[in-house]
């Protein structure tokens, strides 16, 4: 028996590796469907207790809302659960987002007494669609800051002219007496309180202030790696599997905070994982051509040289196919692979990178200025009128070569070509 337990923990051990490094779900981008009513009043996603000491959090998440369930009471995420410690993220009496914050500095916000920093997101900004939100209340460097899609929403400072920022104290994840303010709970808060019906994705908290830089590079991507590589992250949901208590993939060796669906029994016919951007499948190279089979999005395409890994071409384009060899930033008989990766409802799938390819380029490699080489067509017969002797190459238009001509200065005749188009010295030439 103990062999085999030491034999389950090491299957444990290798799956969380491997899902760490990326390569369980070959990096999907997905998210977790919550809209199905749940019957219990705490039916919700219960996470296990925040338990980072640090006065800094940093809350984001990918929210797609119904405007059917934004009313008043519905909590998104809270660990506000006494004291007015730790956090939530609910829609307020007045129809906003809020993200509730309890600053114990001293220094209050105009109008209120109660030392609260709330920030709103206005409901026309954030219903209805994938939206990316965040928070910073940070402790350390006085930043009470929100945003929207990866862009400051809102700031809450005394001053913008001068810049004058209010002296943050964030209460923390513990009450004054001690002991920790309980589990994190997504889609409800308490007994009484009103569900959440609605899909997130990318659930991040950190126990640091995110700088605007940190958050607009990484918003609509999945990270990589754990806390280790991600300095900070404390958890992270990207909801790669799906069961019932999904991995915390910031340290997913660790079960503490897994994220367990309620309720238990049954939890599938109310939970349901969608995946809002798909990498690209069967990535490979044929006659020039770079495709994959991804049919939703955009796709973001860039080419590496193999010798030293050069980027030397990106561009994002609305085709599941490219051609290299028209590609103007490449070389001829030089070899490359390239990195793919989709663009979807506003976040990345994961980069998927194809086997190293040479470029064939259509050529005849002599400048036609400089050689002043003149084509025409006369009864089917190629004429080439050279300045100089040089080799040209007859291509079909796929790139296949049909023929290389010696040619001499003068006029030269080529014979025997088969009706069709074909490309000689950079030019279309018809056979009919």
């Amino acid at each position: 028996m103990k062999k085999i337990n030491a034999f389950n923990r090491m299957l444990l051990l290798v799956s969380a590796i491997l899902l760490s490094c990326g390569l369980y779900a070959q990096n999907n981008f997905y998210a977790w469907d919550m809209t199905t009513a749940r019957p219990g009043a705490t039916d919700g996603i219960s996470c296990g207790n925040l338990s980072f000491t640090e006065k800094d959090i940093t809350v984001e998440m990918w929210l797609n809302i119904p405007e059917a369930n934004f009313t008043s009471g519905v909590t998104i995420a809270s660990t506000r659960h006494a004291d007015n410690a730790g956090f939530s993220l609910d829609v307020s009496t007045d129809g906003r987002l809020r993200g509730f914050f309890l600053n114990t500095s001293g220094e209050k916000l105009p109008g209120r007494t109660d030392g609260v920093f709330p920030f709103f997101f206005n409901k026309a900004d954030v219903v209805n669609k994938w939206v990316h939100i965040a928070i910073v209340f940070s402790s350390t460097d006085n930043i009470a800051r929100s945003y929207l899609n990866g862009e400051v929403y809102e700031d809450l400072v005394k001053s913008t002219e001068p810049y004058t920022p209010y002296e943050i104290e964030w209460i923390g994840n513990f009450r004054p007496s001690g002991s920790n303010v309980g589990a994190l709970r997504l889609g409800y808060w308490y007994a009484a309180s009103a569900k959440l019906y609605a899909k997130i994705a990318d659930l991040r908290i950190w126990s640091v202030g995110r700088t605007d830089e940190q958050i607009k590079a990484n918003y609509n991507k999945n990270l990589t790696g754990t806390y280790e590589d991600n300095p900070g992250l404390y958890i992270n949901y990207r909801f790669y599997t799906y069961e019932r208590g999904f991995i915390n993939d910031a340290n997913p060796t660790v079960t503490s905070n897994k994220g367990w669906c309620n309720p238990e029994a049954g939890w599938n016919n109310y939970y349901k994982r969608e995946t809002l951007s798909a990498y690209p499948q069967n990535l490979a190279v044929n006659e020039q051509v770079l495709s994959w089979n991804t049919g939703a999005g955009e796709w973001e395409v860039s080419v590496f040289k193999s010798a030293d890994d050069t980027n030397v071409f990106t561009d994002t384009i609305t085709t599941n196919s490219i051609t290299v060899n028209e590609i103007e930033a490449l070389a001829n008989n030089t070899s490359y692979y390239a990195k793919v990766r989709t663009l979807n409802n506003g976040v990345w799938s994961g980069q998927v990178t194809s086997e190293v390819f040479t470029v064939s380029k259509v050529s005849t490699g002599f400048d036609k200025i400089e050689n002043q080489t003149k084509l025409r067509v006369n009864n089917g017969v190629l004429i080439i009128n050279a300045e100089h002797p040089q080799t040209l190459n007859i291509y079909a238009v796929n790139g296949q070569l049909i023929r290389s001509v010696n040619v001499v200065a003068g006029e030269n005749t080529v014979l025997n070509l088969s009706k069709g188009l074909y490309l000689v010295n950079n030019q279309k030439i018809v056979i009919r």
